[in-house]
Formats: structure tokens, C-alpha cells, sequence
């Protein structure tokens, strides 16, 4: 910018204390309170706008509507040898056997 340009331009600390003479001489504490509240009102704005973008640039990828969904692997038909032995087919299950650790304190055997 020229020099001619920059000093026709209005100065924001003039008009500024155009304003607060104008409407806040002798009520400092109510113009404190309408300056913050602008400017969180904008911050608002600003951050808001900001999640906007963020969210439309980050879209997750969604399925396809036709796709299948995805099945349970089985590794092969469920067998059991034991009585009350429970059948457990996939990948990576765990079956835990004994005392849950409830019932009689008289019935429990102490650790060796």
C-alpha cells in the first residue's frame, strides 16, 4: 500500500475511543463486559467454522450400501469330549475353567 493510502485510512484506536466516548463515558465495567462478550462471540464463531472444515476435510470412510457384512471366522464344525465341556469354534477364543472365586470359604482348598 502507499503511503497516501495508509494515512487516509481511519485509525481502529480513534474510533474506538469515538465509541466508548459516545456510549460508555463513566460506565468503564459495561463496556469491558460488551468488548469481551463480542469478542468471545466471535471467538465462537471463528472455532465453530473451524470444527466445520475440519469435519467435512475428515470425512470417515462409510461402507457401501450393497456390501455384505462382515461374518464371524469359524474355524470348523464345534466338537466337544467331555461332559458339560462347552463347544467353542473362531479365532482366538479362550475358555477359563475352575473356581470364579465365589461361593463357601469352608469348600476352598488353601494355596500350597
Amino acid at each position: 500500500m502507499s503511503r497516501q493510502k495508509l494515512e487516509k485510512m481511519p485509525n481502529p484506536m480513534e474510533w474506538l475511543s469515538w465509541l466508548y466516548g459516545r456510549f460508555f463515558t463513566n460506565h468503564t465495567t459495561w463496556s469491558y463486559l460488551l468488548v469481551c462478550s463480542l469478542a468471545a462471540f466471535l471467538a465462537f464463531l471463528v472455532w465453530t467454522k473451524a470444527i466445520d472444515n475440519y469435519r467435512a476435510q475428515h470425512r470417515p470412510e462409510t461402507p457401501a450400501s450393497n456390501s455384505v457384512p462382515p461374518q464371524p471366522a469359524k474355524t470348523g464344525n464345534a466338537s466337544t469330549s467331555a461332559p458339560n465341556s462347552p463347544a467353542v469354534t473362531g479365532n482366538g477364543n479362550t475358555v477359563v475353567y475352575g473356581d470364579s472365586g465365589k461361593g463357601d470359604e469352608k469348600n476352598r482348598k488353601p494355596p500350597h
